[in-house]
């Protein structure tokens, strides 16, 4: 399977990173994730210092230059996107961030471990299939104390919920005229089970008003 941005063509991530449109919409979004989602993080003391951390999928940077602003004391931050374009545009708005060119089904160009990998409103851009891989391969770079963090919209397994947020999906996704069945949100029993796969614990899950849910796992202690 691939993805709807594979599928809606290579030059999609250009039109993005260049568009008025998405410009502000990228500026909402760091809006809502100062506001609303570091508060919660640090709440659950995610940031250690002296950490080595990732963002996969981090497009322009927006939300990694708020992570490198809150991170100090002697952290490192990284992030990889596969969008030359968006990289591109990223280093020109926010030069003093380190972003590598790398794809999240593979993550060729990680080395050594990471104390905090994060998905931050990307898994959707993912099927399931990719989803399994990306999660696996950002598992074997995880420190035997890290934590891996998502901020994606998690669905109920069954119900009106479920029923409308698809519904949105569906909608979004013609609009930006995507394929739809390639547009997939997880429900929480599939990433509980993708977790329990790679040995992975959820230990906090919170909704973050207008961005979704806010989960963190880390390794099953034997």
């Amino acid at each position: 399977m691939r993805s709807i941005a594979h599928q809606a063509g290579p030059d999609i991530y250009q039109r993005r990173a260049t568009s008025r449109l998405y410009k502000g919409r990228l500026a909402i979004g760091r809006e809502l994730f100062d506001r609303r989602a570091i508060p919660e993080l640090r709440r659950q003391g995610i940031f250690e210092p002296e950490s080595r951390v990732i963002e996969i999928g981090c497009g322009q940077g927006d939300k990694l230059d708020t992570l490198a602003r809150e991170i100090n004391h002697g952290s490192t931050i990284e992030g990889v996107d596969i969008s030359a374009s968006m990289l591109e545009e990223g280093r020109r708005k926010y030069p003093h961030l380190k972003t590598t060119q790398d794809d999240a089904r593979r993550l060729d160009t990680l080395e050594g471990e990471y104390d905090l990998i994060l998905f931050l409103k990307m898994l959707q851009h993912l099927t399931l299939v990719e989803v399994i891989a990306a999660l696996g391969k950002a598992s074997e770079h995880l420190s035997p104390n890290g934590k891996i963090v998502i901020l994606n919209r998690i669905l109920a397994e069954e119900g009106l919920e479920k029923v409308f947020w698809q519904w949105l999906i569906n909608l979004y996704a013609k609009g930006f005229g995507l394929d739809s069945s390639e547009y997939h949100n997880l429900d929480i029993a599939e990433l509980e089970a993708i977790f329990r796969e790679l040995r992975l614990r959820i230990t906090a899950r919170t909704q973050v008003p207008l961005l979704g849910d806010l989960i963190t796992a880390e390794r099953i202690r034997e």
